[in-house]
């Protein structure tokens, strides 16, 4: 199956159409959020990120394991309860990911944001297949 490409430019322009809520703070998913997050970042102004590392699939997209399981844990300790915060992830099919990560940001202010799939605010709701994100090459 052919994966649809997206370039930097195409995903930029798009992130700079959405509209977010005042943040204190952007928590990536690790890996893929990594990038989107640290963009999202510099379109808003140098809002902070942190990074939270969970994984379900590897990196041909196959299921590894039923629920996510923790490879870095997220540091919330200079954040005040009631922070807004992002959480941000390349995709989200089945929300296992998501939904293990908000457990991790009770007390704060949560919006999802995901580039694909399903979230508060979705950068590309049309896109139904596979995506080959940019900083994916290989």
């Amino acid at each position: 199956m052919d994966k649809q490409r997206l370039s930097m430019e195409v995903i930029s322009a798009r992130l700079k159409e959405i509209s977010f809520p005042p943040l204190d703070g952007i928590v990536a998913i690790v890996r893929g959020g990594l990038v989107p997050a640290f963009m999202l970042s510099h379109q808003l102004g140098g809002v902070p990120v942190k990074l939270l590392g969970l994984n379900l699939r590897d990196d041909t997209n196959q299921l590894l394991r039923d629920e996510p399981v923790v490879t870095l844990r997220l540091d919330t300790r200079d954040w005040r309860p009631g922070s807004r915060v992002l959480l941000v992830d390349d995709v989200s099919v089945s929300g296992k990911t998501m939904e293990r990560a908000l457990a991790f940001l009770d007390g704060f202010e949560v919006t999802t944001f995901a580039l694909k799939g399903r979230a508060e605010r979705v950068a590309f709701p049309e896109v139904e297949g596979c995506v080959h994100w940019p900083w994916n090459e290989q």
